[in-house]
């Protein structure tokens, strides 16, 4: 899928195409794993709802109600979603040069949001679906962060 982003695609020697050239090379690291299944390539999710108002149009003998749209929402395109153990592990693959940039950051805190909120919801607060940004720093290191943490607890407000 294509980006914003410097959109500039990789064109790997097995013939796919890829959105970066790091994308394809942490692939080919999950791939070497044997504790990693049940890998999918550019799964949308929803990150956040729109939000829909009805707005009252008077026609001669009644009126009319249309639907419109008060807030778009956001869909987030992840790299990759795989199996990990029993975890299901969302994945994002960044370069340190847009792993940096504002536009990432607001779509990572709405998807994180939203699994939580699945979390909570489907497995009692358990973190069984992770949110896992990859960062290339150097040639073969990789800076992978997960959220939520796996050494943390959820605190969940109260509203």
């Amino acid at each position: 899928m294509g980006g914003r982003v410097g959109s500039k695609k990789y064109y790997a020697p097995d013939g796919n195409e890829y959105d970066s050239r790091e994308e394809y090379l942490y692939l080919q690291t999950i791939l070497d794993d044997p504790g990693i299944s049940c890998i999918h390539r550019q799964v949308t999710i929803t990150a956040i709802n729109p939000v829909w108002m009805m707005k009252p149009k008077q026609l001669k003998t009644k009126v009319k109600y249309e639907r419109r749209s008060l807030l778009y929402g956001h869909n987030y395109t992840a790299d990759f979603v795989y199996r990990e153990g029993e975890k299901i592990v969302i994945c994002d693959v960044k370069s340190l040069y847009t792993s940096k940039l504002r536009e990432f950051s607001i779509t990572t805190k709405a998807v994180v949001a939203r699994l939580i909120a699945h979390n909570r919801k489907r497995h009692n607060g358990e973190s069984v679906v992770i949110f896992r940004k990859v960062i290339k720093i150097k040639k073969n290191e990789w800076k992978i962060v997960d959220y939520p943490p796996s050494d943390c607890a959820i605190i969940y407000n109260k509203v």
